[in-house]
């Protein structure tokens, strides 16, 4: 991989991310129903415990957020992060999904509460027409939605402009404890 070596897979970060997040919320309804200052505050908060554990300083720049690290005398973007707790997909949403491509790093997480199946619908319409892809980055859309979180994955395969209709986003089943606070 380009990248290097990453230490959190896809899986692992969604897991640990979403079940943060609840555990800030303490059983509040998603932010489309209520304070989204409060959930954008939790997401956050939760990015950045996150990324000391995985031994990255993470803070704001240049997108809601980034994992930064500089282990062995190196430099480099570990997570690129851009949060829209927006109902509207094509205003809100779709112009910070844009972002993420542009960043060269391996791991890009989108935080939304909008409709799942628009929010991934755009997402795998503007990747197809991206043509800058490095082989291996890999793309996370994390919804807090009602009933319960829910969470995509893809992972680029190739360099450059992508082959028609090869980007889907593939389902990650959170486990229970992930979910322990939502609806399910």
């Amino acid at each position: 991989m380009s990248f290097g070596k990453v230490d959190i897979s896809a899986k692992d970060l969604a897991e640990q991310f979403v079940q943060g997040v609840l555990k800030e919320m303490d059983g509040a309804k998603p932010p489309s129903f209520g304070d989204r200052a409060r959930w954008t505050a939790a997401v956050k908060k939760v990015l950045k415990q996150n990324a000391v554990h995985s031994e990255c300083e993470g803070y704001a720049w240049l997108l809601d957020f980034v994992w930064w690290s500089r282990k062995n005398g190196t430099e480099q973007m570990v997570l690129a992060v851009e949060s829209e707790l927006d109902k509207r997909v094509e205003k809100e949403i779709e112009p910070d999904f844009q972002k993420l491509p542009t960043f060269k790093c391996p791991l890009k997480l989108l935080v939304f509460s909008a409709n799942v199946e628009d929010t991934r619908k755009m997402a795998e319409d503007y990747l197809q027409r991206f043509t800058q892809h490095v082989d291996g980055e890999e793309y996370l859309l994390v919804g807090f939605v009602d009933p319960y979180p829910q969470c995509w994955w893809f992972r680029v395969i190739g360099n450059g402009r992508l082959e028609p209709d090869t980007v889907k986003f593939i389902e990650i089943q959170l486990s229970k404890a992930a979910v322990a606070g939502s609806a399910l």
